[in-house]
């Protein structure tokens, strides 16, 4: 017998990644995957089953800059306070800066990077990027979003996350124009 409040979950995930640094930019494959099945056990618990996969190849061009291919989709019926926060990070810039949880979508993008200074504790480097998805929660209809952006990161030498920065994005779609600042990751 499973007590009340017992809960099954089996969770595979799997990554690839072959990256190489150089000073302050990474380039090279990048693959992760999974898939969550969730099965919680008592009075009006309803299982759900959710798949994902990301993405993106790097690769340098002329010099040091930073061309990078990207995408990414997810699917699942999670419940409404598991669904995955969209806004404010790469594949989703052209979307409001209020959060956005969606528990299916689907993006895919291009970003170029160059420096535009370089320090010896690190490089300013300003980017143009292009994405495009759609998204739906809770089983209502697909939201579309696509457009370009522009922006500019600050990196620390043999640290591959940027530091700091700041994203303009224009969403063709809506009209609208989104910000984003981040460090060291996005909010």
């Amino acid at each position: 017998p499973v007590s009340r409040g017992t809960k099954v979950e089996i969770e595979l995930e799997a990554k690839f990644q072959k990256l190489r640094y150089y000073e302050y930019l990474y380039y090279g494959p990048r693959l992760e995957g999974g898939i969550i099945y969730h099965s919680p056990v008592g009075e009006g618990a309803e299982n759900y089953c959710t798949a994902g996969l990301r993405g993106s190849w790097s690769i340098r061009a002329f010099s040091s800059n930073r061309l990078t291919v990207r995408g990414e989709g997810f699917f699942g019926d999670r419940p409404d306070i598991f669904e995955e926060r969209l806004t404010g990070r790469d594949g989703f810039r052209t979307l409001p800066a209020d959060i956005i949880t969606a528990d299916n979508y689907i993006n895919a993008g291009m970003i170029y990077e160059m420096p535009l200074m370089k320090f010896k504790w690190g490089a300013l480097t300003v980017l143009a990027m292009w994405e495009q998805g759609r998204y739906s929660r809770n089983g209502t209809g697909y939201n579309d979003y696509y457009g370009p952006g522009a922006g500019f990161l600050i990196y620390l030498k043999k640290l591959a996350i940027p530091a700091m920065g700041l994203n303009f994005a224009r969403n063709l779609e809506t009209g609208n124009n989104e910000t984003s600042f981040m460090i060291g990751f996005s909010f």
